[in-house]
């Protein structure tokens, strides 16, 4: 007797951790496919890799990078140019220790991080992430900048509610493990306690008096503390008006 096989026509049914972590593992290659994307570009440009493509009859194919980005990528010569300096960036922090999985793929965090010190890159980003409570953002890696490497004097109000210090500005007076140790209140404070103060604007400069009208003025003064012939006095006074 033969046996019929029966095929189950129902839809295979996955779970929701299935299918999360089916995007949580494509947005991994994603990140990571971007951060080497720039380190690519960076090391095209920074060894002239570009340079060395030729035609049949041994010209160079591209005269430029920046020809380079547009012909063979059609990347706009900005946006190329950006991407590469976060690959620097990212090049830099990976041969610090930095792990990959924490370090930024977006060009804004990238270029706040390309103006820190390269020795305090993986304290910034710790600081910023105090600051946010999560996912650093390229405002709280400014602000961390000034919280890890403050420059000398640097104020800041505190303006977490629960400290007793609530509302008060502190001076910096030095950063311990990207702790801000301050002056007048001498105990340490979190990076996400505080909120860099910028300093009061300077009143702007008066503009300097020209050469003529600074010759003008010692004519004057000359004319009020010494005796002149009264003639030249009034040539003068003549010329000055």
């Amino acid at each position: 007797m033969e046996v019929i096989q029966t095929i189950d026509l129902q839809p295979v049914r996955t779970s929701l951790a299935d299918l999360e972590n089916e995007v949580d593992s494509g947005l991994a290659l994603v990140r990571e496919g971007a951060n080497r994307m720039k380190q690519a570009l960076y090391r095209i440009r920074k060894d002239r890799l570009w340079a060395t493509v030729e035609d049949a009859f041994g010209k160079s194919v591209y005269p430029s990078f920046d020809d380079y980005l547009k012909i063979r990528w059609s990347l706009s010569k900005s946006y190329g140019h950006e991407m590469a300096a976060a690959g620097e960036t990212i090049t830099e922090m990976l041969e610090s220790g930095i792990p990959e999985e924490q370090i930024p793929t977006e060009a804004t965090r990238l270029r706040e991080l390309k103006k820190t010190d390269p020795e305090d890159r993986g304290a910034v980003l710790q600081a910023a992430q105090q600051i946010t409570g999560g996912e650093p953002t390229a405002g709280a890696i400014a602000q961390a900048r000034k919280i890890v490497k403050p420059e000398p004097g640097q104020q800041y109000e505190v303006i977490e509610p629960s400290n007793p210090h609530h509302g008060k500005v502190i001076t910096a007076n030095e950063v311990k493990g990207g702790v801000v140790v301050g002056l007048e209140i001498p105990q340490p404070f979190m990076p996400a306690e505080l909120q860099p103060v910028d300093p009061t604007p300077e009143p702007p400069n008066k503009p300097k008096p020209s050469r003529t009208q600074a010759l003008q003025g010692l004519l004057i003064e000359v004319l009020e503390r010494c005796d002149v012939p009264a003639d030249l006095e009034s040539r003068i006074r003549d010329a000055l008006t």
